[in-house]
């Protein structure tokens, strides 16, 4: 089998925000910013929730197309912080893997975070197993009947809605996000190591590097980020706390050869400063690529 070459993406729906809280870019403008920065490949995460999704998904095919870059991911809907029905839930489901499939995205990104415990109720993670399992196995499987790879993302925990000390996130520990993969029993399925979160559930840089070990060639592909603070800050990777030759010299050791995926978020950027920071983001990538080589 031919080796893949790693290559380095970005999620460009990030640039839809301006300063003008009335004024968004098109997937067109966000995804030539990302092309002029040296980006070849995206990743675009439509906002399912809009009554006019097709017209984004359709929108971001077109300028992808044009201009001549690779949708690498495509992330489904995260039910947790907006706890909505689950009828309405799966709906948003279902317009992701069509999403993923008219976008031509190589992976479809789920949370296996769907698990709410009662008024009351201790955390049970084999129940949570369970819940979580039964709630995504038909999505797993009419996403991989698009002819995409469906990958599950760890997670990390932040007590949401529960006292102090105590669980709410499923996956929140590598065995838990383990177990779930073992559960759909199928190699066609993958992780996605998102770094900033691994920094937040391992704590420390050393614990980080061995859950990365442990997964090992699971890891089909990455969201990358940086934070401190003990926040899900969505930062660049050198403007938080985590240890990026270490991380990178890991992925090496595991024999990682898929993209490098940018995963920013929070900010509103004015035009005159996205051309720097996205050139800067991108020569980024390319120390971390090194990183790895070494």
């Amino acid at each position: 089998m031919e080796e893949k070459t790693m290559t380095l993406s970005v999620n460009a729906e990030y640039l839809k925000r301006t300063r003008d809280p009335l004024v968004t870019r098109t997937p067109m403008e966000c995804m030539r910013m990302c092309k002029e920065a040296g980006f070849q490949t995206v990743a675009y995460f439509p906002d399912f929730t809009k009554d006019e999704w097709e017209k984004e998904v359709d929108g971001a095919a077109e300028a992808a197309s044009v201009l001549g870059l690779t949708i690498d991911q495509v992330h489904a809907p995260y039910n947790f912080y907006a706890h909505k029905p689950l009828e309405v839930f799966r709906e948003q489901l279902d317009r992701c893997i069509v999403a993923a499939k008219r976008m031509g995205g190589s992976y479809l990104i789920f949370h296996g975070d769907e698990y709410h415990p009662g008024a009351g109720e201790a955390f049970d993670a084999d129940l949570a197993l369970k819940t979580v399992y039964e709630i995504f196995a038909p999505y797993v499987e009419a996403t991989l009947k698009a002819g995409v790879t469906p990958v599950f993302e760890n997670a990390f925990e932040d007590n949401h809605r529960v006292p102090p000390k105590t669980r709410s996130h499923f996956c929140g520990e590598l065995p838990e996000l383990l177990a779930l993969l073992d559960r759909f029993n199928d190699p066609r399925i993958g992780c996605c190591w998102d770094f900033g979160h691994g920094k937040l559930a391992m704590e420390t840089d050393e614990r980080h590097a061995q859950a990365i070990r442990t997964i090992g060639d699971r890891i089909v592909c990455t969201h990358v980020h940086d934070n401190y603070y003990k926040k899900d800050l969505h930062l660049p990777p050198f403007m938080g706390e985590a240890n990026w030759d270490l991380l990178m010299r890991t992925m090496k050791d595991i024999g990682y050869r898929g993209n490098l995926t940018f995963e920013i978020g929070y900010s509103n950027f004015d035009d005159r400063l996205v051309a720097n920071f996205m050139g800067n983001l991108y020569q980024t990538g390319n120390i971390l690529a090194e990183m790895m080589e070494k």
